[in-house]
């Protein structure tokens, strides 16, 4: 998907990645989801794995994938160290 100036993008919130590529396959240009640790809806079990398998997915569509992290990070979690093994692909 190529984006021109004023374009307007469909970005929809998932909860997982059944959600997520129901919203691809019914026209969202892009998808954000919680990661593994680090994602407000931690209960929502996404691994690192169905991330990593979801990226390509949304790839053959053309959509693109956010992965969120917006949780409180504390002193010891930040940097590098907080995404330490933690990056899908």
């Amino acid at each position: 998907m190529r984006l021109h100036a004023n374009q307007l993008e469909l970005l929809s919130p998932a909860r997982d990645t059944a959600i997520a590529r129901e919203a691809i396959l019914h026209g969202a240009d892009a998808v954000y989801i919680g990661g593994p640790g680090f994602g407000a809806r931690h209960n929502a079990g996404n691994s690192l794995q169905d991330l990593a398998e979801l990226v390509p997915f949304a790839h053959r569509y053309g959509a693109k994938i956010f992965v969120t992290l917006n949780t409180i990070l504390h002193d010891d979690e930040t940097g590098a160290r907080a995404l330490n093994d933690r990056r899908p692909v």
